[in-house]
């Protein structure tokens, strides 16, 4: 990657702005901007990324979008020769000691993780193993990682 592409891994093309909360990737030809929250989340994918990774999971895609669905991580999961679906939830700092990122795995959250895994099964026309993972991270730290969350309600 050039110095000049808008990157988390490259800190000189990210500007704050304490006044809004706001980060923006800058680049001459363009400008994104997230909110606090957006840029916790995206550290929270990364680290999970990367906890991934160091389990020899191969990262297939991220964000993947199926319609109005969402997937953070698409992985595949060697050892179990299945494809992983990984929604994560993140905290930037716990606030009260019993807080945990997987209470806001909401069951609304946890049917739209299903319905998409299950659109990237048909379009993708994967006939093998798939399972969903929780991973919950605090700060940049994975926490937890839960895996075939259970999806009775």
């Amino acid at each position: 990657m050039d110095k000049c592409t808008p990157s988390w891994d490259n800190p000189s093309t990210m500007n704050y702005e304490p006044s809004t909360g706001h980060w923006f990737m800058v680049d001459s030809s363009w400008l994104v901007m997230m909110t606090a929250s957006q840029t916790t989340g995206q550290r929270g994918e990364d680290a999970a990324a990367a906890y991934l990774r160091s389990l020899g999971y191969a990262i297939r895609e991220r964000n993947a979008r199926l319609g109005h669905d969402e997937v953070d991580i698409v992985a595949f999961d060697p050892g179990e020769r299945a494809v992983v679906f990984v929604e994560v939830k993140t905290l930037g700092r716990r606030r009260e000691p019993d807080q945990h990122p997987s209470a806001s795995f909401s069951g609304i959250k946890k049917r739209r993780t299903l319905r998409a895994a299950r659109k990237w099964v048909s379009e993708h026309e994967y006939g093998k193993g798939y399972r969903v993972d929780l991973i919950c991270v605090i700060g940049q730290q994975v926490v937890e990682h839960l895996r075939e969350v259970n999806f009775s309600y």
